[in-house]
């Protein structure tokens, strides 16, 4: 964790933040992922999808709400998937955020028993979504 930091959302830098508010804050020493294993970026793709970015995608910061990672993964799907499909698992990795005014296509990947998005941003890989 940052010592005592938040972002500037004028210049999208982190900056100190006071003691009372630091204090207010409650860390969870717990967390909801079982294991850690990394997402490698496909070097080949079946489908490519570019999406529209909505305003109800974003967030206060002009970012892609990390939910909605999610939602544009499934739209890359290829037809014969997404209906036949139980996704009992999902992962995502962020690597950086997807601004509001990027082209963003999302790259489908498939690999046995489970189906890979990656989520591009100006031709910048932004996040990997695993289904299975």
């Amino acid at each position: 964790m940052l010592p005592q930091c938040k972002r500037d959302l004028t210049t999208s830098r982190l900056t100190r933040i006071s003691e009372e508010l630091f204090g207010s804050y409650q860390p969870e020493s717990k967390t909801v992922f079982e294991d850690s294993q990394r997402l490698r970026t496909p070097t080949e793709y079946s489908a490519e999808t570019e999406l529209k970015l909505r305003r109800s995608d974003m967030d206060f910061n002009g970012h892609v709400h990390n939910t909605r990672y999610i939602d544009l993964a499934l739209e890359d799907l290829p037809n014969e998937i997404f209906p036949n499909d139980d996704f009992s698992k999902f992962h995502v990795l962020y690597y950086k955020p997807v601004l509001e005014d990027s082209v963003v296509k999302a790259q489908y990947h498939t690999g046995g028993l489970s189906h890979l998005v990656s989520i591009y941003a100006d031709s910048v890989c932004c996040s990997l979504v695993k289904f299975k």
